[in-house]
């Protein structure tokens, strides 16, 4: 289910997350329904997710929220989650809300996805 900020692709068994613009509100929302859907029963249940973050330029409190709602989520049902590509003001942000050591972060796609499997 994609939107117009969201991209949703999958490889292998790992869902990739390609979010535009920025993290803030509307978009965060748009992210959390997404993982929810994708590891709801009745489908093909997915556990594994990249959020690439390359073009994310901006994250306020409600995507730091959804990130560790994801966090919280996919940790109850055995998944796992990785950042691609953040960029040093979200590095930052993870830093000072103590949410980095949550995430296993990547520069590399094809080195996320090794990560993963």
């Amino acid at each position: 289910m994609s939107t117009p900020d969201v991209s949703v692709r999958k490889k292998h068994d790992i869902v990739i997350l390609d979010i535009k613009k920025s993290m803030v509100g509307n978009v965060s929302s748009q992210l959390g329904s997404i993982v929810e859907e994708e590891t709801a029963p009745g489908g093909q249940i997915c556990l594994k997710f990249i959020l690439n973050l390359e073009d994310v330029r901006v994250m306020d409190s409600t995507g730091l929220g959804v990130l560790a709602r994801i966090y919280g989520l996919l940790l109850e049902k055995g998944g796992k989650i990785a950042l691609l590509k953040a960029n040093k003001n979200i590095e930052n942000l993870l830093v000072i809300t103590k949410l980095d050591g949550l995430f296993d972060r990547y520069q590399d796609e094809e080195e996320a996805i090794y990560g993963m499997l």
